[in-house]
């Protein structure tokens, strides 16, 4: 009985939600769910395009190149995060020898990201795929420099994890246009 009374109770609110999206709203807030529902990290995804303006009126090839562009703008955030670590006084030669590699890391992800886009301008989703690829190697290598000494916590795993993430988005979204490419 309960959940009878609870249907009827959520049955106006969602059709009064549904009534305030315009056409075009709703066929992107339509389209961005159906992109993400291919991603291993779908509410990352989700919250990542709808984040950008311009998914509102914006197809397949538009969000490939939004995702890319956020993803983008996070290494950049970790890479001044790693300077501005760099910058502080930190006694532990460990920890700084791992923030510099990590710096190179995510100067060599956004390079990567620059190529990425690059490709996507030219529809050659297999090299776009490949930099994705090879972002998200970088931060995996600049994790692994934390991890190879057990007394010095990563002091960018929050940030590295989720940066992987947007490089899995991006990419699960390119393998969509690469297959309907074909």
């Amino acid at each position: 009985m309960a959940s009878v009374s609870s249907f009827f109770f959520l049955l106006p609110l969602v059709l009064s939600l549904n009534l305030h999206l315009n056409p075009s709203e709703a066929r992107a807030v339509n389209l961005i769910a159906r992109t993400c529902n291919h991603s291993v990290f779908r509410n990352l995804c989700i919250s990542t395009l709808r984040s950008d303006p311009n998914s509102a009126k914006t197809n397949l090839t538009g969000l490939a190149s939004i995702s890319i562009r956020q993803t983008m703008a996070s290494a950049v955030n970790i890479s001044s995060q790693i300077t501005n670590l760099l910058n502080t006084t930190m006694d532990d030669p460990n920890i700084q020898q791992c923030l510099s590699d990590c710096s190179q890391s995510y100067i060599d992800a956004i390079d990567q990201l620059i190529d990425s886009v690059a490709s996507l301008d030219n529809k050659s989703y297999s090299d776009v795929n490949k930099a994705l690829s090879a972002a998200m190697d970088d931060a995996l290598l600049c994790q692994e420099g934390f991890s190879v000494d057990a007394t010095n916590p990563s002091l960018l795993r929050d940030s590295t994890n989720k940066f992987t993430q947007l490089c899995s988005n991006a990419l699960s979204i390119t393998n969509l246009l690469a297959g309907s490419a074909t």
